[in-house]
């Protein structure tokens, strides 16, 4: 890590993001690689969400896929696609 990059760590761990808002109007706008410190607990929450979301996207992949081929998918099956997204 060079000079340059190490006070741009230090300038933003001095500014903590904190919730996904922050996060979002930080990176609007900007184009460049730039350093960004979350805090721990909303880096822990961020990952959390970032797989239910993930986990959520296979669901509705799934249930499209079953949509769409034709096949007649029964409501226990549903809560079963369901289930994995909890």
């Amino acid at each position: 890590m060079n000079d340059k990059e190490f006070l741009d760590y230090k300038k933003s761990k001095k500014h903590p993001i904190s919730t996904c808002q922050e996060l979002s109007e930080y990176f609007i706008g900007r184009h460049m690689c730039v350093p960004v410190y979350l805090t721990p607990k909303f880096e822990v929450d961020f990952y959390c969400k970032m797989h239910k979301l993930e986990k959520c996207e296979e669901a509705i992949d799934k249930l499209n896929k079953y949509m769409y081929s034709g096949y007649l998918i029964n409501s226990k099956e549903i809560k079963d696609i369901l289930k994995e997204v909890k």
